[in-house]
């Protein structure tokens, strides 16, 4: 997973409220309705999983240690969610202790390597890589208003992008995907067969108007390859855009640093689809 660092999220919590309304404005839903989408939710499932859930998030100190924050940020966006959620007071091994003792449905946890959401119940497992590349899959396809038979370029083949690519295929888009490392693009494309591999990024970039970028370099998507009508959706930290045409650009933007990842897991772990 992309290392974050504690000025990555120290805004988050206090903006969640005011992020609501920036993906309503450009997907027309929320960030539930966003993580429904991705994961084929039904609302009454939904509303039965609100009210009989308990979610924990554990403190893991080990490797590069805890970042201060993290896990009070993970618990605020499950709690605006609607779901019940906490903290363990104990860390590492005696908070998934804590977290059993304490009957939690799903637990949240994160090393330098990996962050994952487990079932306690069914035992099912959910990688934040493949939630959030499903989550910001979903984005578009709102924002595109169905993204069946429409091109997209899909920058990327790691974690975030096979998790995108297999959304993407599912609701029929016409994908695709260069990554700088050839041989992730070919092994994506032996699990997806539609997928196109696309060689130079610069050259075919403005002929896109729907990209998702699932890399963590910076600066990848050059302003002079920015259409009029492009729309990016960008779950890369830090993010893929050149700095020079972010402003202009935010009204055709999706994203963010934690916030449609985590919700996705949370309705992954919960829901088989």
């Amino acid at each position: 997973m992309t290392l974050l660092k504690e000025k990555d999220i120290c805004e988050v919590s206090k903006n969640l409220m005011s992020y609501n309304k920036e993906l309503i404005t450009k997907t027309g839903t929320d960030l539930a309705g966003i993580a429904l989408h991705a994961t084929g939710i039904y609302e009454k499932y939904y509303n039965s999983y609100k009210v009989n859930s308990h979610i924990a998030v554990v403190p893991v100190s080990c490797g590069d240690g805890v970042i201060n924050g993290f896990c009070e940020t993970i618990k605020d966006i499950i709690n605006i969610l609607g779901f019940s959620s906490y903290v363990t007071s104990e860390k590492d091994i005696s908070g998934i202790e804590e977290a059993y003792q304490r009957m939690a449905d799903v637990i949240f946890i994160a090393d330098d390597e990996k962050f994952i959401a487990l079932n306690t119940l069914s035992r099912k497992v959910v990688d934040n890589g493949d939630a959030t590349g499903r989550g910001y899959a979903a984005a578009l396809d709102l924002v595109a208003g169905g993204i069946r038979d429409k091109e997209v370029l899909l920058i990327g083949a790691g974690p975030v992008g096979i998790g995108a690519a297999a959304f993407l295929d599912m609701k029929g888009a016409k994908i695709s995907v260069y990554d700088i490392d050839k041989e992730k693009a070919k092994s994506l494309k032996k699990h997806i067969e539609n997928i196109k591999i696309v060689k130079e990024l610069d050259k075919v970039l403005p002929n896109f108007d729907f990209v998702l970028d699932a890399t963590p370099a910076a600066g990848i998507i050059k302003e002079t390859a920015v259409n009029e009508r492009m729309i990016i959706a960008a779950p890369g930290i830090p993010l893929g855009i050149e700095s020079t045409c972010v402003e202009s650009l935010s009204h055709r933007i999706i994203h963010d640093v934690l916030e449609i990842g985590v919700a996705t897991m949370l309705f992954h772990a919960l829901h088989d689809f």
